[in-house]
């Protein structure tokens, strides 16, 4: 399992660039493929690569939409990789599946965990509305933590 973290300052204040680093450096043994982050003023995510499927090797995340609106992490596998291609009319079938989940989210939004089978995690920032999404799936699969106080969300 790789490692990634999501830090959403909730009063839009600036995000502490040695909380986000510690954040990373604690969960560094998750990411023997590299490391890369995204932030703006008030978000910043953090994804610790480990491909292990030959559709991700090379894969950098965040990753992001074809506009840059909505940043995503992800850790996991999707078993409907088929369907989910052929629903959304993919012509690329060696997409990731941190590829096909954003694709899922750009269909059907907030709809679209319930397209998604297969253990995963993830967290998303779309930047047009200023929105955090947090998921994983229904049975537990891969661990999603969060802290949540009237000034931040941290998640890992």
């Amino acid at each position: 399992m790789i490692g990634f973290i999501l830090i959403c300052n909730r009063d839009r204040a600036p995000i502490e660039p040695t909380l986000m680093a510690r954040m990373m450096a604690a969960l560094a043994h998750r990411g023997p493929d590299g490391v890369d982050t995204y932030h703006s003023a008030a978000v910043g995510l953090g994804h610790l690569h480990f491909w292990t499927t030959p559709e991700e090797v090379g894969e950098r995340q965040p990753l992001a939409d074809g506009r840059s609106r909505v940043q995503l992490v992800f850790d996991g596998r999707l078993d409907n990789r088929k369907e989910l291609l052929d629903t959304l009319r993919c012509e690329d079938p060696k997409m990731s599946d941190a590829a096909l989940v954003l694709r899922t989210y750009e269909r059907w939004g907030e709809e679209s965990f319930a397209h998604l089978l297969g253990p995963f995690a993830f967290a998303l920032f779309d930047t047009s509305s200023h929105r955090v999404l947090c998921a994983r799936d229904a049975l537990g699969g891969r661990t999603l933590y969060y802290h949540l106080n009237e000034r931040v969300l941290v998640v890992a």
